[in-house]
């Protein structure tokens, strides 16, 4: 795994499901609430399926430590492309509490996501934007990500 780097109190790495799910949890329930998932029904994580994607080597997650404490991560998933023979990164989420949204952290954890991608040969990055958070938006546009699409949700509710 690529190596962790540091800045200030903050740490940065990639870690294992298995092994931040337990302090994962909370932030999750958070990240829920905050995205505006709640429609959608509540929070309910697959936690084996992603056990699975991570035992295959198709999930990365690179956290953000404050002084050791999980406070936020980049999770994507990394495969050779259906309509090109590019190995890519596509986004599952990024997300930092809020509490600990400094300057520069998500950039931070964004370039360090993207050395560790690039050191194991992934060309592309496709990076997902929730409306609720514009500030994200433009600071992948300032690392030089291009929008290229939208995309939109709609709840199907099931009668009873």
């Amino acid at each position: 795994m690529f190596d962790g780097a540091q800045a200030s109190a903050f740490t940065f790495q990639r870690e294992a499901f298995a092994d931040v799910i337990d302090e994962g949890r909370p932030v999750l329930a958070v990240q829920w609430e905050e995205a505006g998932e709640t429609d959608a029904g509540e929070f309910a994580l697959s936690e084996g399926r992603y056990v699975k994607m991570d035992q295959v080597g198709a999930l990365r997650i690179y956290t953000v430590r404050h002084n050791g404490r999980f406070v936020g991560y980049v999770s994507l998933f990394v495969f050779v492309g259906m309509h090109a023979a590019a190995k890519a990164g596509v986004s599952d989420a990024l997300y930092i509490l809020p509490e600990f949204r400094r300057p520069m952290i998500s950039l931070r954890l964004m370039r360090y996501a993207e050395a560790a991608l690039r050191s194991e040969g992934v060309t592309v990055i496709h990076m997902s934007v929730n409306e609720r958070f514009p500030g994200l938006g433009r600071l992948l546009e300032f690392m030089g990500y291009k929008p290229i699409s939208r995309t939109f949700t709609k709840v199907l509710n099931h009668a009873a």
